[in-house]
């Protein structure tokens, strides 16, 4: 059965066997950012936002969309870059992330193009959001 957190544990799991050297953090509720960033830059899962589900009454179906907001860390733009497509690269390499959901989907966060800011400690900070659709029977997942 599909659930909010297999597919953020999938998302997870597709980082980790994608990345090599790159910090991933987040994803277990500290969205805590590094305090000194690796060579090959952080991953961060910042926000989870639940979209209202849409209701099937027969038989009673949730299908839900879950916004994951991820944010890319890096020392140089060119890293940030890479990790920007590395992460799109994770998702449409297997848009139902392994089985737990029905489609995933990446975009700048906000619709806005890649949210490029630098900060207090001169990094690139450039944000996404991995969208994720699936369909449960249980209203709590």
């Amino acid at each position: 059965m599909a659930s909010r957190e297999a597919n953020k544990l999938a998302l997870q799991d597709g980082l980790f066997g994608f990345f090599t050297g790159v910090d991933i953090r987040g994803f277990d509720g500290e969205a805590d950012r590094p305090d000194k960033l690796p060579d090959a830059g952080s991953i961060v899962l910042v926000e989870v936002n639940e979209l209202e589900p849409e209701v099937d009454l027969n038989p009673v179906t949730y299908h839900k969309t879950v916004v994951f907001g991820i944010a890319a860390l890096a020392d140089t733009s060119a890293t940030a870059e890479s990790l920007v497509r590395g992460i799109g690269a994770v998702v449409v390499s297997d848009r139902t992330l392994g089985g737990a959901c029905e489609w995933a989907d990446v975009a700048p966060l906000d619709g806005q193009d890649h949210e490029t800011e630098t900060g207090s400690a001169g990094h690139i900070d450039m944000r996404l959001a991995v969208t994720v659709e699936y369909s449960t029977t249980n209203p709590a997942e």
